[in-house]
C-alpha cells in the first residue's frame, strides 16, 4: 500500500537559472524506511518542505498522502 506518493516536483528559486530540482518522483509504501542523499545544495531540504507543504512548488505536480 502506498501511504505517499510524490509525482514530477520541481522547484526554481527567483534569479537563478538552474532549478533546485527537477522532475523528483518517489513512492513510500507502508512499512518502508527511505533516505534522501546527495551533495549539499542538491535539494533535498526543499523536497522535504516541500513533501510537508512548508513551500509551494515552481510547477504543478502531484502529492498524494
Amino acid at each position: 500500500m502506498i501511504v505517499y506518493d510524490v509525482d514530477n516536483v520541481t522547484k526554481v528559486y527567483s534569479r537563478k537559472s538552474v532549478p533546485a530540482k527537477k522532475g523528483i518522483s518517489l513512492q513510500i509504501h507502508r512499512g518502508e524506511i527511505f533516505g534522501i542523499l546527495g551533495d549539499n545544495g542538491a535539494g533535498k531540504t526543499t523536497l522535504v518542505r516541500q513533501m510537508v507543504a512548508l513551500l509551494p512548488p515552481s510547477a504543478r505536480y502531484s502529492l498524494v498522502l
